[in-house]
């Protein structure tokens, strides 16, 4: 099956879209001026030390002081941890942990931390000291002392061979690393070469460091384009597809250090269609935005989400394929346990996950959509806990919460119903208004265009977003009028010819 990784850029906003076959399996978006801090370094200052919490607030030099466990003060207790050890022992490491935090930090104390968890809603970023830098095959650690850890699904002969390699990379005695599945066949140059280079950035981060009054910004991670290439961009993809020329530059110069043998799958799309467009895809990111979605058996999967929780309701709808109810309930559950764990992916869902099961009479028929459902989120970079399926057929589950999902970042509460429902932001209107002017000017005859749409997407079309409209002119040619209608929903624009 293809694999493909599409990347479209707009001057305000990067999507990336990956593809199995026709499926759609993974999509990120990032916008000018709302990049994610997940991965930067900071150098803080303790704001405030809450004993009761069992935690710090810690100036950062951002909106929201972040938010820093007593489990994330970095402590010698790394120590306990074995030469060779999987990733998840850094989080069993923080279980249980009870030192009281007024004795690890101290009011005003100048420290290094690493922002874990992007801020969501009233809540600042969620911090740790127990810093990490990725590269492509590898995972710095500066502050593990010595301690190897080996991705789970790098096994056998492999693993044997990996093991040889970093004992010939002599790795200092100050420093932990981790080694990513994609290092698994890794040459040992590569694998050289890579810790040359996060030992680089270490050094430049603790050199700006030791110059620098917190609260400083130290390191800054990737953009997101550049960390779909270092992460995602592996063997098994077919090609990476890019609507840029300035980014499919980047991309080959950021290739020609990293993994010069891919750079011969990164192609430069040249139609005159939008690349999603192009390949399909439009209309699924679209239904995203959806709180029903239809399966192929024409049950529906009926998504509502919180700020606490995400509510997930299955239901029959329109099937009725099998001879009697038990047989279609589970027949929907089956296909509904793979498409939530798709969307859950999709949408970028976090936190607690309650999903509503059509009920079923058999502790098999219950057992095997548990483990469809399990499957199915293995293929998640985010992780993931799934309690067991109740009797009426409710299962529980967490996923790792990084930052806002996709309807948070799309979305903001509705002005017409006091935030009973969402529409589009301004910002998002005015972002499809630019795609579907380059769409009219390809395809119509008229070099002249009016847009007609709300106040508010008006009014950020003339100024916030006035350059958009400017480029667009440039690009066709074309004069382009803008007019308020009061009557209209903010989601509700006409484009027509003049």
């Amino acid at each position: 099956m293809q694999k493909q990784i599409l990347i479209n850029s707009e001057p305000k906003e990067t999507r990336v879209a990956i593809l199995e076959g026709n499926t759609l399996q993974d999509y990120f978006v990032e916008r000018t001026g709302h990049k994610g801090i997940v991965g930067n370094i900071y150098k803080g200052k303790v704001d405030a030390i809450v004993i009761g919490l069992a935690a710090a607030f810690v100036d950062i030099g951002l909106d929201k002081d972040g938010f820093l466990y007593a489990g994330d003060v970095a402590t010698e207790r790394a120590d306990n941890l074995p030469l060779e050890f999987d990733e998840s022992a850094l989080e069993e490491r923080k279980k249980g942990f009870s030192e009281e935090i007024d004795k690890l930090l101290k009011k005003n104390q100048e420290i290094l931390i690493q922002i874990e968890k992007d801020a969501i809603s009233t809540k600042g970023p969620r911090l740790t000291q127990y810093i990490s830098i990725p590269g492509r095959f590898l995972v710095l650690m500066p502050l593990q002392k010595r301690h190897i850890g080996i991705s789970k699904k790098i096994e056998g002969e492999d693993r044997a061979r990996i093991k040889k390699i970093l004992v010939e990379l002599r790795i200092p005695n100050d420093i932990g690393l981790i080694v990513r599945t994609a290092a698994q066949k890794a040459a040992p140059r590569e694998l050289g070469r890579e810790l040359k280079f996060l030992l680089k950035i270490w050094g430049r981060i603790k050199n700006l460091s030791s110059r620098e009054r917190a609260p400083k910004l130290v390191y800054e991670e990737y953009d997101l384009i550049l960390r779909v290439v270092r992460d995602l961009f592996t063997d098994d993809v077919d090609v990476l597809m890019l609507d840029s020329k300035d980014e499919h530059r980047r991309v080959m110069k950021f290739l020609k250090m990293v993994m010069p043998n891919l750079r011969a799958k990164v192609k430069l799309y040249r139609g005159t269609k939008g690349l999603f467009e192009e390949f399909g895809i439009e209309k699924e990111v679209e239904k995203l935005y959806a709180k029903k979605v239809w399966l192929k058996s024409k049950g529906t999967i009926v998504i509502e989400q919180t700020e606490s929780l995400v509510a997930i309701d299955v239901n029959t709808a329109g099937f009725s394929g099998k001879k009697n109810p038990e047989e279609t309930a589970f027949a929907t559950n089956m296909e509904a346990a793979r498409e939530i764990a798709r969307q859950i992916r999709l949408r970028d869902m976090g936190g607690i996950i309650i999903i509503d099961f059509i009920d079923m009479e058999y502790r098999d028929h219950r057992h095997k959509v548990h483990q469809a459902l399990e499957e199915a989120l293995r293929r998640d970079k985010a992780k993931t806990e799934v309690l067991s399926v109740s009797s009426i057929g409710v299962i529980e589950m967490t996923r790792q919460r990084m930052g806002k999902s996709l309807q948070a970042m799309t979305f903001r509460d509705c002005p017409y119903c006091h935030g009973e429902g969402q529409v589009k932001s301004a910002s998002t209107v005015s972002i499809e208004v630019f795609r579907r002017l380059k769409k009219a000017l390809s395809e119509a005859k008229s070099r002249n265009l009016e847009v007609v749409a709300h106040p508010d997407v008006v009014n950020f079309l003339s100024t916030q977003d006035k350059s958009l409209i400017s480029f667009v002119e440039r690009r066709y040619h074309c004069r382009i009028t803008i007019r308020p209608d009061q009557t209209r929903h903010i989601e509700d624009v006409h484009i027509l010819p003049i």
